[in-house]
């Protein structure tokens, strides 16, 4: 009754209904592909997803009202829930993203409202506290047992209050344990002592064995700002005017090209396989999951076009090519480089520029080059948004390219361009300057 007057006042049904759920992002989908093991994809198929009809404002009036009322009105939505699951099937509470890669393929994921109530506070704890799912115990509430619904609502298990008692603390006090290990990244018994304080473990210079400082120590690394203004052309460079021109032939070159053009013939391709030794940088298996991850990330969202031209083109096969990708600070400057707001998708002709020739980043108020770390950060900050034909969010910011000719013998001391952002790069792009690394706008 309590769920029948509150769904009344939100101008619903007398009981829970389900309705479809909202669309999955890029980003989403990526990862969801990524736990198949398979993360190319020609094109999407459907996604299948459901919500319940005025969860929203069940949560809402949950999170308003005083704990009696919360603990009852949190009882009862447990009891439509398993209602819900009697009605429509277990099926309900899982999604489905399809998509097609020489064959279709299918993941499944947390149905929305699903993953609404296992990252929303909406049960009380015996403080009267809304509190998420994963920090009660469900013994605890005395609710109707439901073992698959305890499945897929994420309670906290009864392990940790086992362990807990076993090293004799409270379940409290193991959860911010559990929380803070797996903030910090703590893998190893010394890392975990260095952070608990053992004297044993602090260090007075933060130095390697060798004496040699870590090459992604924080205390040593230039604002990332800075970095881009450091590959700065500010301005081209002289370069020659004059025409080409054939140089004079000596008195046996035709005599030689004739006798080494044949000699190429029979043996120019000669030789064997040999094994030689050599040593190179090679980074670790995440690094290389994760620049792969940000690659396929920058593809995807231009569709394999380049962000300045939006041109791509076929191969020999037929097969159309994806952009190549290229950083605004070169990877050998910085540990920070490996970041998709460090990254761009281009063509050949201006991955060429981009990577190779002399360019400068512009002030779009201004069309001159930023000379300043602080001028970069304040006019990014602000850019504003502009709108494609299908009414997709992108920022633009102008470049120009120094000693660059794109058409037969036209001659151009400089290109002015624009790279385009789509919304979600733009964000990577301002965190990297702020030198942070979350995707939350």
């Amino acid at each position: 009754q309590i769920i029948q007057e509150i769904l009344k006042e939100a101008g619903a049904n007398k009981s829970l209904k389900i309705m479809a759920g909202r669309d999955l992002s890029w980003h989403e989908k990526y990862a969801l592909r990524k736990e198949s093991n398979q993360t190319e994809c020609t094109r999407d198929i459907k996604v299948v997803n459901y919500n319940i009809d005025k969860l929203n404002d069940i949560l809402k009036v949950i999170s308003d009202c005083t704990s009696e009322q919360a603990r009852l009105i949190s009882r009862c939505l447990w009891e439509e829930l398993i209602h819900l699951r009697k009605l429509y099937g277990e099926n309900i509470f899982e999604g489905k993203y399809s998509w097609m890669y020489y064959k279709e393929r299918s993941q499944p994921f947390d149905a929305e409202f699903l993953e609404k109530l296992n990252n929303t506070p909406w049960i009380s704890n015996v403080e009267g506290e809304l509190n998420l799912p994963a920090t009660i115990l469900f013994k605890e509430l005395s609710w109707r047992e439901d073992p698959y619904l305890q499945s897929k609502i994420q309670f906290k298990p009864p392990e940790v209050e086992q362990l807990a008692q076993k090293v004799g603390i409270t379940p409290d006090v193991l959860d911010e344990f559990m929380r803070q290990v797996e903030q910090k990244g703590i893998t190893t018994p010394s890392e975990l002592r260095r952070i608990m304080g053992d004297p044993e473990e602090s260090s007075d210079d933060h130095q390697q064995d060798d004496g040699t400082m870590p090459d992604n120590y924080d205390d040593n690394l230039s604002p990332f700002p800075e970095l881009i203004i450091q590959q700065q052309a500010l301005g081209p460079s002289d370069s020659s005017s004059r025409p080409l021109s054939i140089i004079e032939e000596g008195p046996q070159t035709r005599d030689s090209a004739r006798s080494d053009t044949i000699r190429s013939d029979q043996f120019g391709r000669e030789g064997k396989r040999v094994s030689k030794t050599t040593e190179q940088f090679e980074p670790t298996d995440e690094a290389k999951e994760l620049k792969q991850a940000f690659q396929d990330m920058i593809r995807n969202d231009y569709q394999g076009r380049c962000q300045i031209c939006g041109s791509f083109f076929l191969t020999r096969k037929g097969k159309r090519h994806q952009t190549f990708i290229t950083h605004i600070v070169p990877p050998s400057t910085d540990p920070r480089t490996n970041h998709p707001g460090n990254m761009l998708g281009l063509c050949g002709w201006h991955y060429a520029l981009m990577k190779y020739g002399q360019r400068d980043l512009l002030n779009p108020e201004t069309t001159e080059p930023f000379d300043s770390s602080e001028e970069l950060e304040q006019i990014s900050y602000n850019l504003e948004k502009s709108f494609d034909e299908n009414s997709q969010p992108y920022v633009t910011l102008p470049v120009r390219f120094y000693n660059a000719y794109p058409q037969w013998r036209e001659e151009s001391e400089s290109i002015d361009e624009e790279i385009k952002f789509s919304k979600t790069h733009w964000i990577y792009f301002c965190k990297r300057l702020r030198g942070s690394g979350g995707s939350d706008e």
